[in-house]
């Protein structure tokens, strides 16, 4: 069982989405050869996508979140089936209805071991959360593995570069570069849609793509061709919300389901395949 918190001194650490919080160790990521491992994407009850993982023995399902601003989210109960050690108090916050914040402190716990696939990921952090089923894992399993999050066909797959996946006839050099940065509220890029530029948040967990515009600046249409780096992605309908202090627009799984996209953080940036075909 897991060891709490007891003493009665206590300290909050506000989560810091920059902070290389896991250490990694396998086969594959200490060869010459760097890694590569392909791993199934399978989606729950609510449309999330989600991977299997082992730890201590036991498989379990967790959420991919390429935008969640930690390393792993686990619920209550899961965490009290594994032996993991008191990390730390953190501070996160969580929006209500996009309108306003709630701030939480909850424990954090080190995992000593989760495998996804061939990979180790050593002294994985997780934040407990107190919402059954809500586990998640982010940040390109735990920050250190660049992975290609091909939605379009169901898989993640973990690759130390770019080359190796051109080599391997996944992607092409034609792919689109794009820089991306992390805050402590997740992934952002910079597009463009008929109504200007935008930062957008990049988010496996939201369904539809979100649209954040002044209140007084309501636009009548909610369909845009979305443009990055100068190229066309296609037109996709946004959700549109007004916009409050810290909230950026957002990509989400409607937008990600069509395209392919690697995630470099080695370098953070991004490479994404342009689909043609999409809806015009």
């Amino acid at each position: 069982m897991r060891m709490r918190y007891l003493a009665r001194k206590r300290f909050v650490i506000l989560f810091s989405a920059f902070a290389f919080l896991v250490f990694v160790t396998g086969k594959e990521l200490l060869s010459e050869q760097g890694y590569y491992t392909i791993i199934p994407i399978q989606y729950n009850q609510h449309d999330y996508p989600t991977i299997e993982v082992q730890i201590e023995g036991r498989s379990y399902v967790f959420i991919v979140e390429i935008g969640c601003t930690s390393t792993a989210f686990l619920d209550t109960e899961t965490l009290d089936t594994m032996n993991v050690t008191f990390d730390s108090l953190r501070v996160w916050k969580n929006t209500d209805d996009y309108q306003s914040y709630t701030y939480y402190e909850t424990p954090a716990y080190r995992i000593p071991r989760v495998k996804v696939g061939s990979l180790n990921i050593e002294s994985l952090l997780a934040i407990e959360t107190p919402v059954e089923g809500d586990n998640v894992i982010g940040q390109g399993l735990g920050m250190n593995y660049n992975v290609l999050l091909d939605l379009p066909n169901n898989r993640m797959i973990a690759c130390d570069n770019f080359d190796r996946l051109c080599k391997q006839n996944i992607a092409t050099k034609d792919w689109v570069r794009i820089p991306f940065f992390y805050d402590a509220l997740g992934m952002f890029i910079q597009g463009e849609t008929d109504w200007g530029c935008s930062t957008f948040e990049l988010s496996t967990t939201q369904q539809q793509s979100l649209l954040f515009f002044p209140a007084t600046q309501r636009e009548q249409k909610n369909i845009s061709t979305i443009r990055i780096k100068g190229h066309d992605f296609g037109r996709l309908s946004f959700v549109q919300i007004p916009q409050i202090q810290d909230h950026h627009s957002c990509l989400g799984l409607d937008f990600l389901r069509k395209n392919s996209l690697y995630i470099d953080f080695t370098n953070q940036c991004l490479y994404m395949k342009v689909l043609i075909s999409q809806e015009k």
